[in-house]
């Protein structure tokens, strides 16, 4: 009996791949009825590992090829090796991470004839139009015109990692009808129940995500100053790296807050940590360019490992979390809502132990990986079943 023909799906990033980024690698392990094909400019270094995956990179790895890329991906031509590259990969559709990385490809895809999928996962779509002409790299000052342009193409559609993505891409002038909602999901062998019951947990509140400010981790701080009289033994620990570390450790020491600054850690860590966890928290914020947190996958990463979870996430707050019943959600920069719900998850024994056995259902129930990923690949074939019925009429 011979094996049914699959699809093909290439998917492209730029950058293969930030340590951020495991949800790519998750979601391109979990296709099941397409076979995928990971495509990339480069390999940067201490980056994800990617290696055991179907792959190619486009530029020389000694780097002699990175003024030539640059100019053409700022002068919106075609380079000549990704049309090579991508008719020999021969996909039925072209899928890329990020409307930036989805630029890059777009015209070797329209020369080729093939659909594209870009998924827009927040910092691409939500920031203010000023924002972009006002940037220093004049790749970026061009971005939303030419994203714009991209999407007035019939055969380019968008997914969008929640609700509130969807929006800011159509109030931003795409098209409605090719703005599909689908979740990334989460690999539920990855993130497993805390087998530490929360009573005997130690009042352990974990943040995880870059240290910039729209991620907030001041406000967690300020909050837990707050709380402190209330709470007597508890810490903070904060994994993540980026900018605004200094300033947050000085806020940190001023406070007399007790937070533990571990950078950038493996996931191996993070989940040691979560499960380790009496409270997760994701204090984000909008910032003053319009960006805001899409989703925040690593919301349902803690529910999975069995923690209560707190977060102002504007894209995420009240799909991410079942309120009330897994953890709560509370307005950006309200350090004082915070402060009083982290007493009440962190001395309530009760509360906080409802909430950690019913998150790994909810995120099961509404976020398996396979589950989210079969929806996106039921969209690939909707997408390929209409351009067949349009070329019949």
């Amino acid at each position: 009996m011979t094996r049914p023909v699959s699809r093909r799906v290439t998917v492209y990033r730029k950058d293969l791949l930030p340590l951020s980024e495991t949800f790519i690698v998750d979601q391109f392990r979990s296709y099941r009825r397409w076979d995928a094909t990971l495509l990339g400019q480069k390999t940067i270094a201490n980056g994800l590992d990617t290696s055991h995956l179907p792959r190619r990179t486009l530029q020389r790895a000694d780097g002699l090829e990175k003024v030539t890329w640059k100019t053409i991906q700022v002068m919106d031509w075609i380079h000549p090796k990704m049309v090579r590259t991508l008719a020999s990969l021969k996909p039925d559709i072209v899928h890329s991470h990020f409307g930036h990385d989805a630029i890059l490809v777009h015209r070797a895809a329209r020369k080729l004839n093939i659909p594209q999928v870009v998924t827009l996962h927040g910092g691409d779509i939500s920031h203010r139009d000023d924002y972009y002409r006002r940037h220093r790299d004049p790749f970026m000052r061009r971005y939303m015109g030419r994203l714009r342009k991209m999407a007035e193409s019939p055969d380019v559609h968008f997914i969008a990692v929640s609700p509130a993505i969807r929006a800011s891409a159509i109030e931003k002038g795409i098209p409605a009808d090719r703005v599909h909602v689908r979740y990334t999901g989460i690999d539920l062998t990855q993130f497993q129940p805390s087998p530490y019951p929360v009573a005997a947990r130690r009042r352990k509140v974990v943040f995880v995500g870059r240290l910039v400010r729209v991620k907030g981790c001041d406000v967690l701080i300020q909050a837990a100053a707050i709380a402190r009289a209330s709470l007597g033994d508890f810490e903070i620990v904060i994994i993540g790296d980026g900018p605004e570390k200094p300033s947050l450790v000085r806020l940190a020491d001023e406070s007399g807050v007790p937070a533990t600054f571990l950078g950038a850690l493996p996931r191996s860590e993070v989940i040691r940590h979560l499960q380790e966890a009496r409270a997760f928290c994701l204090p984000s914020r909008v910032d003053p360019n319009g960006g805001y947190e899409a989703f925040g996958a690593v919301l349902l990463e803690a529910q999975a490992s069995g923690v209560p979870t707190l977060t102002s996430a504007h894209g995420s707050k009240h799909i991410a979390i079942e309120e009330g019943q897994t953890g709560f959600s509370f307005d950006a920069e309200d350090a004082q809502a915070l402060s009083q719900l982290l007493v009440h998850l962190l001395t309530d024994d009760g509360l906080a132990q409802r909430m950690a056995n019913r998150a790994p259902i909810f995120v099961r129930e509404k976020f398996e990986i396979t589950s989210c990923t079969s929806k996106i690949e039921s969209l690939y074939e909707e997408i390929l079943s209409d351009r067949r019925g349009a070329c019949r009429e």
